[in-house]
């Protein structure tokens, strides 16, 4: 529009410079049409994906540019999601990055067969990965998958400069901040007790001494600041309750 009336198309020369404020929402959105063409390749069965029981079939995890494809139908299966990846790109201009395109087996340790990876020119990888700071395998979580969940919590409190905060102040960091650094972890798997138990610990310590959690200062049980903080309105809580919710709410069952 200009000056009230329709004057044809208004071609781009330089698109959108970095930082531009609308280009993390026009990403979206031009992202959000990949996401649109697999699903309806799925809802129209021309990809399989991979069945989840009741849930139906899936075929893609999408979180900005981070792009997990699902399939379990074979060469066929990734002629079709290649034929998609070019679309896109014939209609939006974004290229797949091959580069920086790896092709796993759900088999842990396997490698890919060399049909599949001719199909998608891609390189091949093993199980596990980490995606969106989670780690997937064909397995649950152990020991060192958990010891890094408890190393972020860790080092999110030593870079605080907690001596200079007052005591309601480190509070507000530890239930905005911190609390939520677990909680995509606790939508996906259910939390061992012993791991809420150190969170909940380098939490108590960094609320009444500070950042220097290798000497804590306070004697008190974790339960005991929690029900303590509860009581005074302060709202301080334990992680354990959050994750049971998440948990459950996602439809996780017995771990």
């Amino acid at each position: 529009m200009a000056y009230g009336s329709p004057e044809g198309y208004v071609r781009y020369q330089r698109g959108l410079r970095q930082g531009d404020p609308l280009s993390l929402l026009l990403f979206v959105l031009v992202a959000d049409v990949l996401s649109s063409m697999f699903n309806h390749a799925l809802t129209s069965h021309i990809l399989y994906g991979v069945p989840l029981g009741n849930f139906g079939n899936v075929c893609h995890l999408q979180y900005a540019d981070d792009l997990i494809i699902l399939s379990a139908g074979g060469t066929e299966d990734l002629k079709i999601i290649k034929l998609i990846l070019f679309i896109y790109k014939d209609i939006s201009g974004l290229a797949i990055n091959l580069h920086k395109t790896c092709l796993f087996s759900t088999g842990f340790g396997s490698l890919p067969s060399q049909s599949s990876l001719g199909t998608l020119n891609c390189a091949a990888s093993t199980l596990p990965i980490t995606y969106l700071g989670v780690p997937i395998a064909g397995r649950r979580p152990r020991y060192q998958d958990w010891e890094v969940l408890i190393h972020k919590v860790k080092d999110r409190l030593t870079s605080w400069k907690a001596n200079y905060l007052s005591l309601g102040g480190r509070l507000i960091l530890i239930n905005s901040v911190l609390s939520a650094l677990p909680t995509y972890w606790m939508s996906i798997f259910r939390l061992p007790k012993w791991v809420v138990k150190r969170i909940d610990g380098l939490r108590r310590d960094f609320l009444w001494k500070g950042p220097d959690l290798d000497r804590p200062k306070c004697v008190w049980s974790t339960g005991l600041d929690c029900v303590s903080l509860g009581i005074k309105g302060a709202g301080g809580s334990s992680i354990l309750p959050s994750s049971m919710v998440l948990f459950s709410g996602n439809g996780g069952g017995k771990s």
